[in-house]
């Protein structure tokens, strides 16, 4: 008999007759409510989850300044190159680019941490507009009983698509200035050569 009533309910939902019953059902939903929201903000607030954020932030950093470290790498080697076919090693042309290769060294560097401060800023953007999707959802009345799971899943994603964009993105050429002396240095051997003989 207990489950026939319960099929009955389902199939035509108990309306309440009364404003008692009214306000019982709309406590128990409000308490549905706020507890869906709580665990809402409790799994945007795991420390877990800030963790992964700074996992990132970590990664990006990693990954450019290896990036820069490359083109710094390979800028000292073309130009050691060009000024020694050049024949200007140790002179004040040297010093000059060395100092002009250091300053692009560090405008690489803020330029690296300022893409991975961009990257995890907008990854707690992202994270945000999550959280304020999965509280519209348990304030309309959604079923939101997988909150956690559904915040961390929410989270993974959005790593894993800032580091594919990450992997797509490189500092660039950082030393494009020294393209012209890489270039010229055979030509000033050449003229250098002509003048001594």
């Amino acid at each position: 008999l207990d489950v026939v009533g319960k099929v009955k309910d389902l199939i035509n939902p108990k309306i309440p007759n009364t404003a008692n019953e009214y306000a019982q059902q709309e406590a128990l939903r409000q308490q549905t409510i706020d507890r869906q929201v709580g665990d809402i903000n409790a799994a945007y607030a795991d420390p877990k989850r800030e963790a992964s954020l700074r996992g990132y932030l970590d990664a990006a950093r990693n990954y450019y300044r290896d990036d820069l470290n490359e083109s710094k790498r390979k800028n000292d080697l073309q130009t050691n190159f060009a000024l020694a076919r050049s024949g200007l090693v140790g002179g004040s042309r040297d010093v000059d680019l060395r100092r002009a290769g250091q300053r692009s060294y560090l405008k690489g560097i803020l330029e690296a941490e300022r893409r991975a401060q961009g990257g995890l800023a907008s990854l707690r953007q992202s994270d945000q507009q999550s959280r304020q999707n999965l509280i519209q959802l348990a304030l309309s009345g959604g079923n939101v009983t997988d909150a956690s799971t559904r915040a961390y899943a929410s989270l993974n994603s959005d790593i894993a698509n800032q580091r594919a964009a990450l992997g797509q993105q490189s500092l660039g050429d950082l030393f494009g200035d020294f393209a012209n002396i890489y270039s010229s240095s055979p030509a000033d051997a050449g003229r250098r050569r002509a003048e001594r003989e």
